[in-house]
């Protein structure tokens, strides 16, 4: 702004003209900054009602898929306490029975692979039949491998059950011969009991042990979506899924019975209830529901969780830090929109060609000099924009053009031409990894792709090496033959986003080498600037012209 001001002042014939200009210069600025400043302050009046609303429906949904959870368990058990196997066996005693019982929970293990165990226990507590399930794969435990299940609540309460009830055991881990299984396995039980024709007394437990890892896999998935993290806490505050896996299942974990939700934000615990809501402390936002599956009477002990969404004070600190850069972005953005409207249409006219020029390529390869052609390039760029775009790593094209290719031609002939491009062709890939991709476009025009780049220095690096290697002499059939060559750089995603922008941003920047004198390397960001000064000199010129 200040050069372009500089400029106009240099010419007093026209003071007018300079006034006027500066004033829309001003004004605009003006303009901008104002409405920049009331969207800002905009987003910031609405954005924790925003942000609220949309983890209210996040944990709402996640409740709801663990509420259908409980009740397929429900549904489940049932179909097993009541297999005609089963049946069979309370009212004969034959054990020949079991293989089958046994061979009708594996089919079901099979079919349902987030169950780690199904098992029969008889009234006594002894395990009759058990089925584990690791990795997918389910198995018949052996009988010598068998184990006395008495003293665990889910035998000792689903045993008191009536017909058809259900019982389930806390969310913990699980527990094989009194020790805790390591690596820790969540488990979720369900028991219901199995009676006889006629009995009042039942004969055996049916138990599911449910993988609880399925459970908290789902708010992992779910987490994608949230814009922090998503917890669950059981009715005592304890973390079943935590900010930190090693402050999780306290209540099981004698080491990590002072690690609770309560203890970690003690000014939100109290706010949690039998409904949803969300709870604004110093230390960020929750967003809360209780889970408390409403299933029929006949389930009893069903869990009672609370599924939050916290949104700590530094994610809504950066949501605002993104939103005001996100504005700043936007102003700058109409601001060149306004000075340069013609280099806007020169992109778009440089779009057109581009297109046109891709449609008119049939093959991949250039078939003098062995390249790839401007077709493979360009779906190499592609696919190198749709990775870099979800990996955010930063790459570069390079154009080159050769700088004195002509003369070759005119003195040597045109086979000493098509030799010499081969040499030069060779050069460039010598330089580049094999993960790269160097391209003929047609005459003595090449093109680089480099791929997954520290940074800018890396482009200039090769550019500067690519210009050193076009004009080391060559030796052909004919004579000695030597060029010079300019290039031009675009990174992404500094200079543009889409294929075609990063073709053209190139393009751009090697003609300014070339008008700068040959035999060197521009990068896009390097001219923009001269453009604008240069656009602002035409449009001056023009309107003196006019008056005169």
């Amino acid at each position: 702004m200040r050069k372009l001001i500089r400029i106009i002042k240099e010419h007093q014939r026209y003071p007018l003209t300079a006034r006027i200009f500066l004033i829309l210069c001003v004004s605009m600025v003006a303009i901008l900054t104002a409405i920049f400043s009331q969207s800002y302050r905009r987003y910031n009046r609405t954005y924790l009602s925003r942000i609220t609303t949309h983890e209210n429906h996040v944990v709402t949904q996640v409740s709801q898929e663990i509420e259908h959870q409980f009740d397929m368990m429900v549904a489940d058990i049932r179909i097993l306490s009541q297999l005609n196997e089963l049946n069979d066996y309370i009212a004969t005693g034959d054990t020949q029975l079991l293989d089958k019982i046994a061979n009708e929970f594996l089919l079901f293990a099979h079919s349902k692979p987030y169950y780690l165990q199904l098992r029969f226990l008889n009234a006594q507590g002894r395990e009759v039949v058990r089925i584990d399930s690791e990795s997918g794969h389910a198995y018949k435990v052996d009988e010598k491998h068998l184990q006395n299940k008495s003293q665990r609540d889910y035998f000792q309460q689903g045993i008191q059950l009536e017909n058809r009830n259900v019982y389930f055991s806390r969310f913990d881990l699980n527990v094989e011969h009194g020790q805790v299984v390591v690596p820790y396995q969540p488990t979720l039980r369900c028991a219901t009991p199995v009676y006889a024709d006629n009995e009042t007394c039942p004969c055996g437990v049916v138990v599911l042990n449910y993988n609880g890892a399925h459970l908290l896999d789902l708010l992992e998935r779910m987490q994608n979506i949230a814009q922090d993290t998503l917890l669950l806490v059981n009715k005592d505050g304890y973390w079943l899924r935590g900010l930190n896996p090693d402050d999780e299942w306290g209540f099981v974990l004698p080491q990590r019975h002072d690690k609770r939700f309560s203890t970690r934000f003690p000014l939100a615990w109290p706010h949690l209830d039998d409904s949803a809501g969300q709870v604004v402390t110093p230390q960020g936002v929750f967003c809360f529901r209780s889970l408390h599956p409403q299933l029929p009477e006949s389930v009893l002990n069903a869990p009672h969780w609370f599924v939050v969404s916290y949104l700590s004070d530094a994610t809504i600190s950066r949501a605002k830090m993104a939103s005001l850069e996100h504005q700043f972005n936007m102003a700058m953005i109409l601001l060149l929109l306004a000075i340069v409207p013609a280099w806007i249409v020169s992109l778009f006219v440089a779009e057109i060609i581009h297109k046109h020029h891709e449609l008119k390529m049939k093959v991949n390869y250039d078939s003098l000099t062995g390249l790839a052609n401007r077709v493979l390039f360009s779906d190499r760029l592609e696919q190198l924009l749709w990775a870099s775009e979800r990996s955010s790593h930063q790459f570069a094209v390079l154009f080159c053009d050769l700088d004195g290719f002509k003369a070759v031609n005119d003195t040597l002939g045109h086979d000493a031409g098509d030799e010499l491009l081969i040499a030069l062709g060779q050069r460039m890939k010598d330089l580049v990894r094999k993960s790269d991709t160097v391209a003929r476009l047609g005459g003595d025009e090449f093109a680089v792709l480099l791929a997954n780049i520290s940074s800018v220095h890396v482009a200039e690096m090769i550019a500067s090496k690519v210009v050193d290697q076009l004009s080391q002499p060559v030796e052909l059939n004919n004579g000695r033959a030597q060029v010079g060559g300019s290039v031009g750089i675009a990174l992404y995603p500094d200079h543009a986003k889409t294929s075609k922008g990063l073709v053209t941003c190139a393009d751009q920047a090697m003609y300014e080498a070339k008008r700068s004198g040959k035999g060197r390397y521009y990068r896009y960001d390097q001219i923009t600037r001269q453009y604008s000064a240069e656009m602002t000199k035409a449009d001056r010129f023009e309107r003196e012209h006019d008056e005169n």
